[in-house]
């Protein structure tokens, strides 16, 4: 049999299989069940009709198939013994269905359930063993069919063949979808053969239960809330405080743009309501949504940065025509329409293939709880046992593996039919920071599902054009011609100074305009621009030829318009606008999103200022006069590139990015109450951002870079080694000094998560900093005083106790030690305080190998997982004071070095993953093993926990393969230690060797 009949028939005994499972599960689950019913019951009349379509569909594949010459392989012949026995089960399935259907209203009614209707034509026995046989089909269809089409196809591998591109174009179109198909097929018998596997293990339980007698109505009450407690539980993993902002920031789109792409498209042009522009062809948006024509699963908006993708991606998702027209394909079904927008320049998981799959997963199951169980069965029982056994979910923060976010969006594919069907709304592909090629398999195995429907937008990367090259799609630019003319006019009439020039010259007005939109060739961010530089001259009482000249001077190409707009900055404010853009850009690299005021105290921070003893507060107008004259600055310094946007501008950008700290402000948003001088109180909370997300890259490209650099450390300039990070280190020390409440809008105090933040932040600052500034240990110093002053003022608020100082203290050593601040912990090694003698030195050695930060404040957890820093001169430090590796001071039984060998054969110690990461992490390896650390003895056998615990497992798996010269070293190291005489270590057996006393004490 040729292969295109090979898997046609494949395809439809796949079906038969699928709807044969699905009818038959059904019918277990009714017979067993106490109401006799399904949320949706089995429609006979429908059930039998379709079950014929599906046997004709085999039989007449199998005529087809019949024709070819090639009908003689073992493969063919399996598939013909399959065929036959799928059509023998259709039979005994359709004089089953015949016998219900028979039965007249009388007879029905006598049936208190359709279980007793359905148990006068079957018996359990013939139910199982009809399921069996299925389920023995599809077994058979796997290793004689499956695995021989999968030679021949390469799963969907076949639509990139060179063979299958020199097929006629509606041969592919017809070969495409039923690849899918099958493929989708497979997934889903894949879930109902575990759910068949689950609803077997779970009938023993039944009658046990039943043998106990039935739970009452209370029981199961206490039951339900006890499943809708865990659903809560998995759903607040899924979900993060970041999820919908990116949306919400994109702006609007401007009045009466946009709405072509749901007008009927008679013909190109026609849309815009234009005649002499003619678009190159593009799909119909409108019958994509309806599922009509020959629209594609997947719809592609691109487009060029700046065109606008990401304003009409906000307007189609909340649209109503989008709902509406989605309706229509859906039918009756359940209709779940969730989008995402990836953001670059936003937290870890607003740029990330784990935040799309949560975003996507969780605005699903909110709105269909019943499924979250099916999806995480693993995870609702660890939060189930959890519960039970503390009693209390949230004892511990929980996370979910990127590859079983994977695993569950797969299932909830699969689980899309004709009832419940699916619309995934997903922007900003090239904005994800990981490759787009896993994105692109996960959208093109969504999208094999005919009950799935994925609009994606991205910039027309060459990855994208070569995917997307078959679907249905538009290019944005090629579309706005009208939309930029309606903008340009009405942002230009609106100036009374315009209109003057209109009447006294039409033509020239008219001209102008028409300029702006041809030179802006579909890029809405470019006309902002050009409008906003036009209406500057209209200020200064410009004619036409003056307007003229302004639009000719600047570039049509963003990175060139850009480029222009920094050569317009005086000489005078260059050196102060690269101090502006550097810390703003280093302060946007670590994910914050720093305030005007927050940005004035860097960009003015000095060292005196840092570390005098005292310093006098500002006063409520000095701090509005600093916040106005940064937010002038953006303007005149920077040429608009940065923009400060207020509080009630968009509410959300007044809340951490950080997803693990929403719920620290969203206290202050509901009690906040305005006030009389509301408006200076909300201008320290202005925040600063780009003005495109265009401009961060432009910024970062080596030559801007370079530029921005030269100008800061010039000779001539005040602090010829300008650091962004000092001045945002020293800017921190400053306002703990100053007492300063730029988060807040009611000047109440720090409270300890934001303490925390805080903390954490200037330890992330000191980490960045150039090592040789000796000048940053002075500054944590100051820093920790300060800091320690704050928290034992948080006694002061209402209902709390005084915090113990040494609390503060210990966790403030730990985090620097965690990030590797080796120069700040040097110093109290050399002086050692009462902290360090109360708690000893193995305390600090969990912190330095990334076993436990020591950091109580869970919500920085995700930050602290990229924090952490391995540096083994502090490690030898560490050890060389007496600190015990063989300790057991965390986990039950487990030391210090048991845990950190743990984390590493695991793969989950924290920190940024390179080369020079396990160059470190064996540097410290060798002066764990220098120093006593326990290796075992090596033997065979090892139990589970011993194994993931044993230097061996953490040579073979982390450095045997990538770093083989390491490996032997440590290899070498270890069978040494084996060899000789093995005592126990002891802090009195390890005084320090005069290579660390060097390294404590350079003078000696």
């Amino acid at each position: 049999m040729d292969p295109l009949s090979a898997l046609s028939v494949a395809a439809s005994v796949a079906q038969f299989l699928e709807f044969g499972c699905s009818l038959v599960s059904n019918s277990k689950q009714i017979f067993r069940s106490v109401e006799g019913a399904l949320p949706a019951n089995i429609k006979v009349e429908d059930a039998t009709k379709r079950l014929v379509e599906l046997s004709e569909g085999i039989k007449s594949g199998l005529v087809l198939g019949g024709q070819d010459p090639y009908l003689t392989s073992k493969e063919d012949d399996a598939l013909r013994a399959i065929c036959d026995g799928c059509i023998a089960a259709s039979i005994t399935l359709l004089s089953k269905l015949d016998k219900l259907k028979v039965q007249d209203d009388d007879k029905m009614r006598r049936y208190k359930s359709i279980r007793q209707a359905l148990k006068s034509v079957w018996s359990q026995k013939s139910l199982d063993e009809l399921a069996e046989q299925l389920k023995h089909f599809r077994s058979e269809m796997d290793a004689h069919v499956l695995v021989s089409l999968s030679g021949k196809f390469n799963n969907l591998s076949l639509l990139q063949d060179e063979k299958f591109t020199a097929l006629d174009k509606t041969l592919q179109r017809t070969i495409e979808p039923l690849l899918r198909h099958l493929v989708h097929i497979h997934t889903k018998l894949d879930l109902m053969s575990s759910q068949h596997n689950s609803c077997d293990s779970t009938e023993d339980g039944r009658k046990r239960a039943q043998e106990w007698g039935n739970p009452d109505s209370e029981d199961s009450e206490t039951e339900a809330a006890h499943d809708r407690k865990i659903n809560a539980a998995l759903l607040h993993v899924l979900n993060f405080s970041a999820r919908t902002h990116r949306q919400y920031e994109i702006a609007e789109a401007y009045q009466q743009t946009f709405e072509w792409i749901f007008a009927p498209q008679h013909g190109q042009g026609e849309a815009h309501g234009t005649s002499r522009w003619e678009a190159r062809p593009w799909s119909n948006f409108v019958e994509w949504l309806r599922g009509e024509g020959n629209s594609t699963r997947l719809y592609w908006i691109n487009g060029k940065a700046g065109s606008g993708k990401s304003t009409l991606m906000r307007f189609i998702v909340n649209h109503s025509e989008t709902e509406r027209h989605l309706r229509h394909w859906a039918g009756d079904a359940d209709l779940q329409v969730c989008s995402f927008f990836f953001w670059n320049s936003g937290t870890g998981l607003q740029h990330s293939r784990q935040g799309l799959l949560r975003s996507l997963l969780f605005s699903t199951l909110k709105n269909r709880p019943e499924l979250t169980r099916e999806l995480f069965r693993a995870e609702w029982k660890e939060i189930a046992e959890a519960e039970e056994r503390y009693g209390n979910i949230y004892q511990r923060q929980w996370d979910i593996p990127v590859r079983k976010l994977e695993q569950a969006f797969k299932h909830l594919i699969a689980l899309a039919t004709d009832d419940f069907k699916l619309c995934f709304f997903i922007d900003g592909l090239d904005e994800s920071k990981e490759g787009p090629e896993e994105l692109m398999s996960i959208m093109n195995d969504a999208a094999g599902s005919p009950f799935v429907k994925i609009c994606l937008s991205s910039r027309p990367w060459l990855l994208f054009e070569e995917v997307f090259e078959n679907t249905s799609s538009l290019r944005l630019q090629d579309l706005t011609y009208e939309d930029i003319t309606l903008y340009v006019r009405e942002k230009l009439q609106r100036d009374s100074k315009m209109k003057r020039l209109e009447r006294v010259n039409p033509d020239g007005a008219s001209s102008l305009v028409r300029n702006i939109v041809t030179k802006a060739n579909g890029v809405f961010l470019w006309v902002n621009i050009a409008t906003t530089s036009l209406l500057a001259g209209l200020r200064n009482w410009d004619d036409i030829s003056d307007l003229q000249r302004r639009l000719d001077e600047l570039p049509s190409d963003l990175n060139a318009l850009y480029g222009h707009m920094l050569d317009r900055i005086e000489p005078l404010y260059f050196f102060q606008a690269s101090k502006i853009f550097q810390i703003f850009d280093a302060a946007a690299a670590m994910k914050m999103r720093p305030t005007v005021l927050e940005l004035d105290l860097a960009v003015n921070a000095n060292y005196s200022a840092a570390t005098a003893p005292t310093a006098e507060p500002p006063t409520d107008s000095e701090l509005e006069y600093r916040c106005q004259r940064m937010a002038a600055h953006l303007k005149s310094r920077c040429e608009g590139l940065l923009e400060a946007h207020d509080a009630f501008d968009r509410h959300w950008e007044s809340i951490p990015d950080d997803e693990e700290l929403a719920n620290v402000s969203s206290t202050y948003w509901k009690e906040y109450k305005p006030q009389d001088d509301q408006e200076k109180r909300l201008r320290t909370s202005w925040r600063v951002s780009y003005l495109h997300r265009t401009v961060k890259d432009f910024l970062n490209t080596p030559s801007v870079r370079d530029r921005l650099e030269a100008a800061s450390n010039n000779e001539a300039s005040p602090d010829p080694r300008f650091d962004p990070h000092f001045s945002l280190l020293m800017s921190y020390v400053i306002n703990l000094r100053l007492g300063l409440r730029s988060y807040y809008y009611d000047g109440e105090s720090l409270d300890e998560e934001r303490l925390r933040k805080a903390t954490l932040d200037a330890v992330r600052f000191a980490g960045k900093t150039d090592e040789s500034n000796t000048k940053v240990v002075t500054l944590l110093h100051a820093f920790h005083t300060l800091s320690s002053k704050w928290w034992s003022d948080l006694s002061l608020t209402e209902g709390r106790s005084k915090p113990s100082s040494t609390e503060w203290d210990g966790e403030f050593l730990a985090l620097a030690t965690y990030h590797g601040l080796w120069g700040y912990v040097k110093e109290l090694i050399q002086r050692p305080t009462q902290l360090l003698q109360t708690k000893g030195w193995s305390a600090l050695l969990r912190p330095a190998l990334g076993v436990n930060p020591s950091i109580k404040s869970h919500r920085d957890l995700v930050i602290l997982e990229q924090l952490y820093r391995p540096t083994p001169a502090l490690v030898e430090g560490l050890l060389s004071r007496g600190s015990n590796p063989n300790a057991k001071l965390g986990r039950p039984g487990q030391s210090i070095w048991q845990e950190f060998l743990q984390k590493m054969s695991e793969g989950t110690l924290p920190g940024e993953k390179s080369d020079s990461y396990y160059t470190k992490c064996f540097e410290i390896i060798r002066s764990m093993l220098e120093n006593g650390a326990e290796i075992g003895s090596g033997r065979r056998g090892y139990s589970e926990s011993e194994r993931s615990t044993s230097i061996d497992t953490v040579i073979e798996k982390i450095f045997s393969e990538k770093f083989p010269i390491k490996a032997h070293l440590l290899q070498s190291m270890v069978q040494r230690k084996r060899s000789s005489q093995k005592r126990q270590f002891s802090p009195e057996e390890c005084q320090p060797s005069s290579k660390r006393q060097a390294i404590l004490n350079p003078d000696l």
